[in-house]
């Protein structure tokens, strides 16, 4: 049985392995990392949407993030992981083309998409960031 000081301590050790990085992979300190998101973020404020995707867990992630974008922060925001589109788009064109065409009908200029990723190599959030900048979107 895990004790709750393991588990905790597991966590931990999850948050120490975070990786920040930024245009072709360069990475950011932690803290530069952090202030240039917020950045991005506080630039919706004078427009542009907030495009939010994830796998999984990382569903869950964005999906709490557009709340408090939403809410907290006031600025516009979308999370593509909502079920009956994800299933239509994974049944009708593959599962890799789940993110990439909400962001090719949805996404303009000026926007940013936030791709949370465990490993960072998910093909269908690559697939959607490529779209994503094609589009003149920033990404974090």
């Amino acid at each position: 049985m895990t004790t709750a000081s393991a588990y905790l301590s597991g966590i931990a050790r999850v948050f120490e392995r975070i990786e920040v990085t930024g245009p072709n992979g360069a990475a950011y300190a932690f803290d530069e990392g952090m202030t240039r998101a917020v950045d991005l973020v506080r630039a919706l404020r004078t427009g542009g949407k907030a495009l939010l995707i994830g796998n999984g867990g990382s569903a869950a992630i964005v999906s709490h993030m557009h709340n408090d974008l939403s809410k907290m922060v006031g600025v516009r925001a979308m999370v593509l992981t909502e079920t009956p589109l994800l299933t239509a788009l994974a049944n009708d064109d593959g599962y890799e083309t789940v993110f990439h065409k909400p962001i090719s009908m949805w996404a303009d200029a000026g926007d940013l998409l936030i791709a949370v990723s465990s490993s960072g190599e998910s093909n269908n959030i690559v697939k959607a960031a490529v779209e994503a900048a094609s589009r003149g979107c920033r990404l974090l």
